[in-house]
């Protein structure tokens, strides 16, 4: 891996399919917004596989939010299998295989011909949540959220120890040192997709 490598992509559009046409329309940051536009949302769903390459996902992770007066909206993670940067209660969300004795993710999607490792403990907790507060720095979001009664924490970062490790021994850098989180969380309207061949800001 290039050390000049970053999961984490800069996304400028997404496409939305409008009169069998689709239309290219900017998508909005977390960044521009600030984070306490997050507060009173409710999650409505959970996705670990938003955005498209053409051959598959990058495994961006989405929350489908909507807000007090009704407008519903994606909030997307443009981190490759942003999952892996991701803490649920100081618990990982999701890590790679080779890593499972080491700690159980709260969300897997592998299967090979001898192993079938599928499961979501994830969706249960955060679905039907309401964010309470919000809070964004230059490298790390964190997230607080009432569901059902039981208070939960979402934790996007950067590099933090708790996190799983990286596959073949890399080193896990998710942003460069002059990005801000911010700009790697993204929201479009539901319909739209974010293809990321075409999708450089």
């Amino acid at each position: 891996m290039s050390d000049d490598w970053r999961p984490a992509l800069k996304i400028a559009t997404y496409l939305i399919k409008k009169n069998d046409r689709f239309e290219t329309r900017p998508v909005d940051t977390l960044l521009k917004k600030g984070a306490q536009a997050l507060k009173g949302q409710s999650i409505l769903e959970i996705s670990f596989n938003k955005g498209t390459y053409g051959q598959g996902g990058p495994g961006f992770v989405g929350l489908l939010l909507e807000s007090p007066d009704g407008k519903k909206e994606w909030m997307i993670f443009t981190i490759w299998a942003a999952d892996w940067s991701m803490l649920f209660d100081d618990h990982w969300v999701g890590a790679h295989p080779m890593f499972y004795e080491q700690q159980k993710p709260l969300y897997s999607n592998y299967s090979s011909k001898t192993k079938n490792l599928i499961w979501d403990l994830m969706s249960k907790n955060i679905i039907n949540g309401k964010i309470l507060n919000a809070q964004l720095t230059d490298k790390t979001l964190v997230i607080d959220i009432d569901t059902n009664g039981q208070h939960h924490e979402l934790e996007v970062l950067d590099e933090d120890s708790r996190l799983p490790p990286m596959p073949k021994g890399n080193q896990r850098h998710t942003l460069k040192d002059s990005d801000k989180l911010g700009e790697y969380v993204v929201f479009h309207e539901p319909g739209g997709v974010i293809d990321t061949t075409v999708n450089k800001a």
